[in-house]
């Protein structure tokens, strides 16, 4: 005795499951950060039930989500830790979206800059937070190189303008010492003195000179 099932419908659905399986995978896998889930009950438990494939790569750390969060808020800078913690227990406390830039330490040591965004959800006894955890390193690093550059900019035209100011009294004094040379024709010591002056003032154009150099490599052409 036997029977006959059709299970054309079930087939169907599992290869529909395991095609919209491999598209999450492979979204998240290309994504330029890590893709998370967190949760928070009201029981004051909290963890998370999902980590993305990019853990290992950008953090240097492995994707269980039983073992994330903690190794996660181990590795993240010492100076950006205590306030990376209480900014979770807020949103959890306000159900609050997550916004936060910080340090991370890699295992090797390697230094990343990162940004975590979260979106909350209520579920049952629970808070569920959709998120993601982009590594901003390169971000950060041009604008650091941006900022250096406004301020060698800002740094070249201070000095070219206090250049071209100290040159312009320069030539008051050096005129005013040559002019002396008619006055100390026959005063040795006043004639030593002028003298001073003018390798004193000379030195001194040479260094503006320099100055107004500096202002032009630091200063871009319009």
């Amino acid at each position: 005795i036997g029977t006959f099932e059709d299970i054309t419908n079930r087939k169907n659905i599992e290869e529909e499951l395991r095609l919209s399986e491999e598209r999450h995978r492979s979204i998240t896998a290309n994504i330029p950060g890590v893709v998370y889930q967190f949760f928070a009950k009201d029981s004051g438990e909290w963890g998370m039930n999902f980590v993305s494939e990019r853990s290992k790569d950008i953090f240097g750390i492995e994707r269980d989500p039983s073992t994330f969060v903690e190794r996660f808020i181990e590795c993240v800078h010492k100076d950006d830790r205590d306030l990376f913690v209480k900014s979770i227990k807020n949103i959890i406390k306000k159900s609050s979206p997550w916004h936060f830039d910080g340090r991370f330490v890699r295992p090797d040591g390697e230094l990343v800059y990162f940004r975590g965004d979260s979106i909350p959800s209520r579920h049952k006894d629970e808070l569920v937070f959709h998120g993601i955890l982009l590594d901003v390193t390169e971000k950060h690093n041009i604008e650091q190189q941006l900022h250096h550059s406004q301020k060698m900019d800002a740094i070249g035209k201070l000095a070219g303008g206090v250049a071209h100011d100290f040159n312009n009294m320069l030539g008051g004094i050096i005129m005013a010492a040559e002019i002396l040379e008619h006055y100390v024709v026959d005063d040795p010591k006043a004639k030593k003195f002028r003298n001073m002056i003018l390798d004193s003032a000379e030195h001194a154009s040479e260094l503006t000179q320099k100055l107004l150099a500096f202002g032009r490599k630091n200063t871009p052409s319009a």
